[in-house]
């Protein structure tokens, strides 16, 4: 399974007065909330489509060409990226994106080497509390060299780069 971090274009819908009805309201959202909070509700996720049912008669290719036609229509609107900076979340969202993703890569090599948790704290001479804080997808408070042992103990490398 591919765990790298991939990002998926998003705009958002703009009717023709100009508003951005799914904008503004992700804007009356309390979207931030505590750490606490957010660690509480580790598995939420905010979904938004507006998707009709396919035809059946329809095959796959005329719906992708159908689909391709209306993302050029004139009602696009705003990029999420763009929002998420507006709004001073972008850094905090794109960090636990990636946090996800190592966290779920670390997981996947412990599982393809066999190794249990008690085992790999082992391994790398830490607690398997500091392991479990790795393994936590909503826990940014890992550092560099608990994640440069979990990779090495499981035949990685460990690659950082600003970009």
């Amino acid at each position: 399974m591919d765990t790298r971090l991939k990002r998926l274009p998003a705009r958002f819908y703009r009717a023709d007065s100009g508003r951005e009805p799914v904008r503004e309201w992700l804007k009356s959202l309390d979207l931030r909330g505590s750490s606490d909070h957010r660690r509480g509700h580790q598995g939420c996720r905010v979904c938004l489509a507006n998707r009709q049912e396919p035809k059946p008669d329809m095959d796959l290719a005329i719906r992708r060409k159908e689909r391709n036609r209306e993302m050029k229509k004139k009602n696009i609107g705003s990029i999420f990226d763009n929002f998420l900076r507006e709004e001073g979340m972008y850094e905090e969202v794109s960090a636990g994106a990636i946090k996800r993703v190592v966290a779920r890569q670390v997981e996947n090599a412990m599982q393809q080497r066999g190794l249990t948790k008690a085992e790999m704290a082992r391994r790398m001479h830490t607690s398997r509390a500091a392991l479990d804080r790795l393994l936590d997808p909503a826990n940014g408070s890992v550092t560099l060299s608990t994640l440069q042992k979990a990779a090495t103990v499981v035949g990685r490398e460990l690659r950082l780069e600003l970009v």
